[in-house]
C-alpha cells in the first residue's frame, strides 16, 4: 500500500458540490510534460499546486553534489514546492518528471479565490495539507528512528510501487542510504 495514495485528490474533488467542482475545473490548466523535465528548480519561486493524472515525479536536492531524493508522487497525488509555495520564498528543492505525465495545474491566486468562493475547496486544501504534513511525520521518523533494513521493509510494505518505478539509486538515497547498503539489505531479504 503507498502511503500517500490513500489520499486520492480524485475521489476528494469528485465530493464537492458541481457548482465548486466546475469552478475547480476553469481554473485548472492541463500539461504534458515529458520524463525529465522540471516542474521546479531549487531558487525558483512556486506559485503552483500540480495534481498528476498519468505519470511519476520526484523531489530532490542536492548535497555535497549528489542527489538526495525527498519525495516522489504518481497518478492521483498532488505535488508542488510546498515550503516555496507556503512561504512564498525560493524553493529548496527541484521537481523532476521521472515518467511521462499529464498534470493539471493551478495557480496560487486561483487557489485562493477558490478558498474564498467555497468552503468545500477550502476544507479540501486542508484535508490535503493535513495529509502531507502526516506524511512527512512518518517519514521524519523513519529517517531518524528506524535502522536501513527497518526502512527498507516499511518501504516494501507502504510504497512496494517504488522499487518498480524509481531506479535503485533514487530508492537507496531516498532511504537515506547507499546503494551498496541497499543491495545488501536486499540479499538478506531474499535469504
Amino acid at each position: 500500500m503507498n502511503t500517500k495514495s490513500t489520499f486520492n485528490f480524485v475521489e476528494q474533488l469528485n465530493l464537492l458540490p458541481k457548482e465548486a467542482l466546475e469552478a475547480c475545473y476553469k481554473c485548472f490548466k492541463k500539461e504534458r510534460l515529458e520524463k525529465g523535465a522540471f516542474v521546479i528548480k531549487e531558487q525558483q519561486y512556486c506559485n503552483k499546486v500540480h495534481f498528476i493524472e498519468k505519470g511519476a515525479a520526484r523531489a530532490f536536492s542536492y548535497k555535497k553534489g549528489k542527489e538526495v531524493t525527498n519525495w516522489f508522487a504518481f497518478e492521483n497525488e498532488a505535488l508542488t514546492s510546498y515550503y516555496s509555495f507556503m512561504t512564498q520564498k525560493q524553493s529548496r528543492e527541484n521537481i523532476q518528471i521521472e515518467e511521462d505525465a499529464i498534470l493539471y495545474s493551478i495557480e496560487r491566486k486561483d487557489l485562493e479565490r477558490l478558498y474564498q468562493e467555497f468552503h468545500g475547496i477550502e476544507r479540501l486544501g486542508r484535508k490535503i495539507i493535513e495529509y502531507y504534513y502526516n506524511w512527512q511525520e512518518e517519514r521524519i521518523y523513519s529517517l531518524q528512528c528506524l535502522s536501513a533494513k527497518e526502512r527498507y521493509l516499511q518501504l516494501m510494505e507502504k510504497e512496494r510501487h517504488l522499487l518498480q518505478r524509481a531506479t535503485l539509486g533514487q530508492v537507496a538515497s531516498y532511504l537515506g542510504i547507499t546503494q551498496e547498503t541497499l543491495s545488501r539489505i536486499r540479499k538478506e531479504i531474499l535469504f
